[in-house]
């Protein structure tokens, strides 16, 4: 039976993810309304939102699940949070393509330069799929931890 203290955080977390990240949208496009700069974002990156959101859900679910094992698995974890902030950061890049997030670039290029923050918008698509490739893996690793360790103790 899973408890209900790592599925509410999840989902808690999932849902704090998507209105922070809502809330990023609606502040880095000032030319928009918050209205439109919402509804650009969710036709434009819905997809990826909603992935990451989920993501980031699922492994707070699973690190707070493997904490309340007998044994905790240590070492798990570090790699899935990396990805989820690599991901949510470079999915704004790609809403500067349709014109929302457009601080994003602008503040990037001030601080880094032109180059990089031209070639994030124009790899941005390639680098948040790469991201969720790495939350994925983190998860599937995290999942595999647990279910080794879960069979482990009922053979003790």
């Amino acid at each position: 039976m899973i408890p209900k203290k790592p599925v509410l955080l999840g989902v808690l977390a999932s849902v704090v993810l998507f209105a922070v990240y809502l809330l990023i949208v609606v502040i880095s496009s000032p030319q928009f309304t918050p209205a439109t700069a919402v509804t650009l974002a969710v036709n434009f990156n819905g997809v990826i939102m909603a992935a990451i959101a989920s993501g980031v859900g699922i492994q707070v679910f699973l690190l707070i699940y493997k904490r309340s094992l007998v044994c905790p698995i240590k070492g798990v974890g570090a790699a899935g949070a990396t990805g989820s902030t690599f991901t949510t950061f470079t999915s704004f890049f790609t809403l500067a393509n349709v014109g929302c997030c457009g601080l994003f670039p602008f503040y990037f290029s001030l601080i880094f330069g032109t180059g990089l923050a031209g070639a994030l918008v124009q790899y941005s698509q390639t680098l948040t799929m790469a991201g969720l490739g790495v939350m994925s893996v983190s998860i599937l690793l995290m999942v595999r931890g647990i279910r080794k360790k879960q069979s482990a103790n009922q053979i003790q």
